[in-house]
């Protein structure tokens, strides 16, 4: 199935917000999609942030990934991280992820990013094959996380 991959800005933020919420399975009104909300407003406001994506099929939306900025010393200056990448339930296992994960992977060369990085569930199998089919290696480090709230 093709689709069309494209950069968006705060033009699709309802349509964004949506998706962001069906992605954590919770309502609107819920406090975490209230703090989802406002990081990415953040990330469509200050574009030095990151840059978002939408999945489109020939007539919906059907996906989004976020991509975040950093920098680093061990690979050599701009880093990425995929921080979000979903897409619709029915439109799995269409050759879809792999389009829009070449589309961002694309991206990330042609604006200078240096390494791209992602977090996946070891229980998200399909998430993982697809990540390794189009180069993503295990790292020897361990991922970790101290949250600041």
């Amino acid at each position: 199935m093709n689709v069309e991959i494209s950069k968006v800005g705060i033009e699709y933020k309802p349509e964004l917000h949506n998706l962001i919420a069906e992605f954590y399975g919770i309502s609107l009104k819920y406090p975490l999609a209230k703090k989802l909300s406002s990081c990415l407003n953040e990330i469509l406001n200050y574009p030095k942030y990151g840059s978002v994506f939408i999945i489109k099929s020939s007539v919906q939306i059907i996906g989004y990934i976020i991509l975040t900025f950093g920098y680093s010393l061990e690979y050599g200056g701009r880093d990425a991280f995929i921080d979000e990448f979903y897409i619709k339930e029915n439109f799995r296992n269409k050759g879809i992820g792999s389009q829009a994960l070449d589309y961002v992977i694309k991206y990330a060369r042609t604006t200078g990013i240096k390494a791209l990085h992602l977090e996946v569930k070891v229980k998200h199998k399909d998430a993982v094959r697809l990540y390794e089919r189009n180069g993503f290696d295990k790292h020897k480090s361990k991922f970790m996380t101290l949250k600041m709230e």
